[in-house]
């Protein structure tokens, strides 16, 4: 005569199959969904890094076209002295109050 298995067994590896299975779902869903998560975020900071080089490589075709432009003469009348380098930011004395910031009066400064 065959022992058949108590239906308090039966319940228990139904039970512990079923939930097993569910834990697998949950796990998959999980990972494919964190997973598309990640690549959303790297998509992002891609984007972000290319759009920061297309930034940094306009600047630069910028430099390099005003390191290459022509020399434009400088007018005879300018305010900025153009002698020495220590000297070359500092306002001429003869139009020092010509041009002044709105606001304020040269016969003050």
């Amino acid at each position: 005569m065959s022992q058949r298995t108590s239906l308090k067994q039966r319940l228990l590896v139904l039970a512990l199959a079923a939930i097993t299975l569910v834990w697998l779902g949950a796990t998959a869903f999980t990972y494919l969904d964190a997973r598309e998560e990640f690549d959303e975020v790297l998509d992002a900071h891609l984007a972000q890094a290319a759009a920061l080089l297309v930034v940094q490589a306009t600047h630069e075709i910028d430099e390099l076209e005003t390191e290459h432009a022509p020399l434009l003469p400088t007018p005879r009348n300018s305010r900025w002295r153009t002698g020495s380098a220590a000297s070359a930011t500092t306002p001429s004395t003869e139009n020092a109050g010509a041009s002044s910031a709105p606001g304020t009066n040269p016969a003050n400064t």
